[in-house]
């Protein structure tokens, strides 16, 4: 069977254009997501994950910009989108999670006004108890109750915090959420509750997840597929299973090398010392095309 991508990256370029140089961010970066789905966006930090994430709704800041490429989401073409089109589109088909919810949300302003500011953005003005039971479901979706929407967020733990910002990204039912590091701030115990909690919401409204990220344990248990980045470039991209059962990228293997094990003393001497030699990332770097060596399973050559 022949599966539609929901989404479809193809040869998408950001820079940071500065006074006295330009810099390459995002470089010709290709790839598809699809219904119901998790495609987890791997890569250390500095590699061009969040920037990616931003080209991806047209919503880089200066001095960034998108030099080159095309980003088809279910029919539209969203780069080719008048800026109030792709305002509509944002949140009700396209939603975000921030990676730093502790500064996301609005401090003056209580969790419920910053829920009903989206609907009627999106939607227009509703009557007061449907809105009120709109929040009520998306709070129950990940485990809080309706007294949080009455809270300001300096109220609330940093975990409790997250699971709103995932609340408020999914009250119109998007089908696509891009998830910038949901975790990075959270203890362990909070980062599992976020992790069921989007598993969860996941599967409620039948939507797929760009889950960005750098913990490769983490992306393990979540993720369907993973797109390995370094420097801007997909490095591989396969299913997690066989990414993890047979890397075929030298970045890719010491990326899966470096996770502690219970079992076994692994050595990662190379990377907790030096990190990548310069050779290496000239290599890397000047990898030109993703080539298919298996079925769905793309290394960079």
């Amino acid at each position: 069977m022949i599966q539609t991508p929901l989404l479809e990256v193809t040869g998408l370029s950001i820079d940071y254009v500065l006074p006295h140089q330009t810099k390459r961010a995002v470089q010709d970066v290709s790839f598809r997501v699809y219904e119901d789905e998790v495609f987890g966006l791997v890569g250390e930090s500095g590699s061009g994950k969040s920037t990616l994430c931003f080209g991806l709704m047209d919503m880089i800041p200066p001095p960034g910009r998108i030099t080159a490429g095309q980003v088809m989401f279910n029919g539209h073409d969203l780069l080719a989108l008048s800026r109030e089109e792709l305002r509509q589109l944002r949140w009700s088909e396209l939603a975000y999670i921030p990676q730093g919810a502790m500064s996301s949300l609005n401090p003056v302003a209580r969790v419920y006004d910053q829920f009903a500011d989206t609907i009627k953005d999106h939607e227009g003005k509703q009557p007061r108890d449907q809105v009120q039971q709109r929040i009520c479901e998306a709070l129950e979706q990940v485990n809080l109750p309706f007294d949080v929407a009455r809270s300001f967020p300096h109220q609330l733990s940093g975990g409790m915090k997250q699971r709103v910002c995932i609340a408020l990204g999914v009250i119109l039912n998007p089908k696509l959420l891009l998830a910038d590091e949901p975790t990075s701030a959270l203890d362990v115990i909070s980062q599992r509750v976020v992790l069921e909690m989007l598993s969860q919401v996941r599967q409620n409204l039948k939507a797929s997840i760009i889950l960005i990220g750098h913990d490769m344990s983490l992306q393990a248990q979540v993720a369907d597929r993973l797109g390995i980045l370094y420097g801007g470039k997909f490095m591989e991209i396969g299913s997690t299973t066989e990414i993890f059962n047979n890397p075929l990228h030298p970045y890719t293997q010491r990326l899966i090398s470096s996770i502690p094990s219970i079992h076994k003393k692994l050595n990662i001497s190379i990377l907790a010392q030096k990190g990548l030699s310069e050779a290496e990332k000239q290599v890397y770097l000047n990898s030109t095309e993703l080539r298919e060596v298996r079925s769905g399973h793309f290394v960079a050559v």
